[in-house]
């Protein structure tokens, strides 16, 4: 069963309508510039990527794994040029907000107590706050903020629900779960493929986008995927594995 270290397990008996289309355009339905060649600053990107590194080196390996499956994921749905860019910078700044959140609570080589989790709940408004400060980079922001809201609307920080969350958060919330479950812990150990995969299928419709959670299971599946970045081999057919 999931903890709250990959999500809140209640859920809320409601159907939210589910929209995966390539057609792209940010929260408020707004065109953005990044700058003459539409591309953030690489800079930008290696200050802010190193600085998380120094903070938390997990996190660093983990942004890097999640931002390899959100690409491959945004490429199967047919998305390129900026759409899958932003989709890729968002992916590996995702967590840049943990660096406002104290040591002992972000290091902490055990479960967190129900206030520590609420106070590392913070880290996506502070990381869509740091981020909206960088004109090259704050397209993306919002992606950031809402990669903790829940299908369901019982996420955070502002408990959307469906289609109200951005697609780019959807893709990201559910691809994080995944390297979450599938990475060791000093306080756990980590779940299978197949086991993370069944995880991400019970909770599909009320914390996951249904058919984002369809997506993902398409590309891990698929010939596209055959080792993250960190070095897990994963196997080209997760139905292989659990027969």
């Amino acid at each position: 069963m999931m903890t709250n270290n990959y999500a809140n397990s209640s859920t809320k008996h409601t159907t939210q309508r589910s929209t995966v289309a390539p057609a792209y355009t940010d929260q408020q339905g707004s065109r953005h510039s990044t700058g003459e060649s539409g591309l953030p600053s690489l800079e930008a990107l290696a200050v802010l990527t190193d600085a998380l590194e120094a903070k938390d080196p997990y996190t660093r390996d983990h942004c890097s794994s999640v931002a390899h499956v959100a690409v491959l994921v945004g490429r199967h749905l047919g998305w390129e040029g900026l759409q899958l860019d932003h989709l890729h910078y968002a992916a590996l700044l995702h967590d840049v907000g943990k660096i406002g959140i104290p040591d002992d609570i972000l290091l902490k080589p055990a479960r967190l107590l129900p206030e520590e989790y609420e106070a590392i709940q913070c880290h996506a408004k502070i990381g869509s706050d740091l981020i909206n400060q960088i004109t090259s980079l704050s397209v993306i922001a919002p992606i950031i903020l809402h990669h903790h809201e829940r299908f369901d609307g019982l996420g955070y920080p502002h408990g959307l629900c469906g289609d109200e969350i951005p697609l780019a958060s959807r893709i990201l919330g559910v691809v994080d779960a995944f390297d979450a479950m599938t990475s060791p812990r000093p306080y756990r150990e980590a779940l299978s493929l197949p086991e993370a995969m069944a995880e991400l299928h019970r909770y599909a419709g009320s914390q996951f986008d249904p058919d984002v959670v369809v997506l993902v299971s398409e590309v891990l599946d698929s010939d596209l995927l055959k080792e993250m970045p960190t070095g897990r081999e994963i196997p080209i057919s997760l139905a292989s594995m659990a027969a």
